[in-house]
């Protein structure tokens, strides 16, 4: 038999085998953890090329890529990624075929190829009026909001805006079951657009409406954050600390430690920039847990060290940068915000570019709050325009 070539009688053992090897890979990536067993993986997907299972050498191949892209090989994971997208036109398999375009927007994203991620992903949300019903409503979301999140990326940040627009609208005319679930979606993603706007006052306002219902829901912490960050850059260093101890309480009871790590890290700032000089007696006491028992003579720092040491833990390539990011807000140099009226210019040509009422508005208040500001005060006690963003694909 030769290679590529459909084997008589496959081995069932073999293939349920190999199946099981997909499904694990699957549940890894799914709970953030490192997938192992990457030869498995390569061995499963040559088996099922051989033996002509071609649905299952696609979804092999596509997580050949996602392995790849969660070790920072990136390079590898394209060419992973393309491999599969080419075994699924020839099934063809249009569901895959978009999925996949989605996995190269993303790939092509973080590799900073902001260009090529917005053409696959444009392909892909046209792909969806041609794919089969197993593109649903939220998958039809999960579109326009990464399509939000590579537009905002490319520097697109009108085009950005509009696509999170779209996102809502799907919310709105999904079915009671669904329609909480996506709404909390969109208002987290607009929340964050708008603070990266910056449009924090917004932000902040529509992060604790959905906050208030979302109790209980696992969007709480992703909220409070989002929150946090908005009040960071209002100056309203206490409320955006609380915010931040909320989050790390919820990932540690959901036992996410990447979020831990970017929580504590924000907080360090948050407490750098506002009047707390000491932790609290709750981070006191995670502190010196950690530190055999030793008090920290500089509780930022203790903040900083037990974030860092929690991305180490995680493995994670994205959360260690988003660590080194707020650490590195604490440097003065890269904290400078533009003047009130260059900022105030800024925003009136962000609303008079975009057809989002709600924009618009936003803009406008967050004109009025600057002009209100005592003379000589910045526009923002943080330019939010520099903090980590939070979305990801």
């Amino acid at each position: 038999m030769t290679e590529g070539s459909p084997q008589d009688t496959p081995d069932e053992s073999l293939i349920q085998a190999y199946r099981q090897v997909l499904a694990e890979t699957t549940k890894a990536l799914l709970q953030g953890r490192p997938p192992r067993g990457r030869k498995k993986l390569l061995d499963a997907v040559r088996f099922f090329r051989a033996t002509g299972l071609r649905g299952e050498q696609v979804e092999g191949l596509t997580l050949l890529a996602r392995v790849e892209s969660h070790a920072g090989k990136l390079d590898v994971a394209l060419q992973r990624a393309r491999a599969a997208q080419r075994a699924a036109r020839a099934i063809p398999d249009l569901d895959a075929v978009a999925r996949i375009d989605v996995l190269l927007a993303e790939l092509n994203s973080r590799s900073g190829r902001h260009e090529l991620a917005l053409k696959h992903g444009q392909t892909a949300v046209e792909r969806i009026g041609s794919t089969s019903s197993s593109i649903n409503l939220a998958s039809g979301w999960e579109m326009h909001a990464k399509l939000a999140l590579w537009r905002f990326r490319a520097g697109e940040l009108t085009g950005a805006l509009s696509a999170a627009a779209n996102a809502s609208a799907i919310a709105a005319q999904a079915p009671p079951k669904e329609r909480q679930q996506l709404s909390l979606r969109s208002d987290w993603l607009w929340a964050e657009l708008l603070v990266r706007a910056g449009l924090p006052t917004a932000a902040e306002a529509l992060a604790g409406r959905a906050l208030r219902r979302a109790d209980g829901d696992g969007l709480a912490g992703e909220l409070a954050f989002t929150r946090g960050v908005a009040r960071l850059a209002l100056g309203a260093t206490d409320r955006a600390t609380r915010d931040f101890r909320r989050v790390i309480r919820l990932a540690k009871e959901s036992g996410d430690i990447r979020v831990e790590a970017e929580a504590l890290a924000a907080q360090a700032v948050s407490r750098s920039y506002g009047s707390a000089t000491t932790l609290s007696v709750e981070d006191a006491e995670a502190v010196e847990s950690e530190a055999d028992g030793k008090s920290a003579a500089d509780p930022i720092a203790a903040l900083l060290a037990r974030a860092e040491r929690r991305a180490r833990r995680s493995k994670d390539l994205r959360t260690l940068a988003t660590v080194a990011s707020w650490s590195g807000l604490l440097q003065e140099s890269t904290t400078r915000v533009e003047d009130r009226e260059t900022v105030a210019n800024s925003l009136v040509a962000l609303a008079r570019g975009s057809e989002q009422e709600q924009v618009v508005d936003a803009c406008m208040d967050e004109v009025a709050r600057i002009a209100q500001l005592p003379a000589g005060a910045p526009a923002y006690a943080l330019d939010p325009r520099l903090l980590p963003f939070r979305l990801r694909e």
